[in-house]
C-alpha cells in the first residue's frame, strides 16, 4: 500500500512538519536503494574528496617525499661541515680509552687489526693518544704484549 502526499495537499502545521520528515526519510532510502549510482556520481562531481568523510583526499606519501626532496636539495646548497683540527676535537669518552687501554695492554699489535679496535683509536683526541702511548710505556715491565711495534703504530697515528 502507497500513500502519496503531496506539499499542496498539506494545510496545517502538522502536516508540513510530517511532509518534510517523510521527504527525508524518502530521500535517505533513495541513496541507501541506490549507493553505487551515489558513489559513481560522488566521485565523477567532487573527484578530489573522499567519499566518506567529504574531505579532500589528501596522499601523505606524496607530501612526505616532496618534502623529503625539498630537504635534500636544502642541504645539498649547504657547504658540508668541517672537521675541527685534531687538537681541538672533544675528547672521546673515558671508557673509550680505558677499553682500548685494556685491549691492547692484553692482546698487544694483533688487536690493532680488529674494526672495532681501530674505531675506538680513531675516536681518541691527539692528547688522549699522547697519554695512552705514555701508558703503554709505563705498563710494558708487566705485559709482555705491548712491544716496540706496537708503540711505533701508535705513534704514526699521531698528527
Amino acid at each position: 500500500m502507497t500513500i502519496r502526499v503531496s506539499p499542496d495537499s498539506c494545510t496545517s502545521l502538522t502536516e508540513t512538519i510530517s511532509w518534510e520528515s517523510l521527504a527525508r526519510i524518502s530521500r535517505r532510502r533513495l541513496l541507501i536503494l541506490n549507493r553505487d549510482n551515489l558513489l559513481k556520481a560522488w566521485d565523477a562531481d567532487f573527484p578530489k574528496h573522499d567519499f566518506g568523510t567529504g574531505r579532500l583526499r589528501r596522499y601523505s606519501l606524496d607530501n612526505f617525499e616532496r618534502a623529503c626532496r625539498r630537504a635534500e636539495a636544502e642541504r645539498a646548497r649547504q657547504p658540508l661541515p668541517q672537521a675541527p683540527p685534531q687538537s681541538t676535537a672533544k675528547r672521546a669518552p673515558q671508557s673509550t680509552y680505558e677499553a682500548l687501554l685494556w685491549e691492547l695492554r692484553e692482546y698487544g699489535l694483533a688487536q690493532l687489526a680488529k674494526q672495532n679496535c681501530r674505531e675506538r683509536l680513531a675516536a681518541l683526541s691527539t692528547d688522549q693518544l699522547r697519554e695512552l702511548i705514555a701508558a703503554l710505556m709505563r705498563l710494558r715491565s708487566r705485559h709482555l704484549t705491548i712491544s716496540e711495534e706496537l708503540l711505533q703504530k701508535l705513534a704514526e697515528q699521531l698528527p
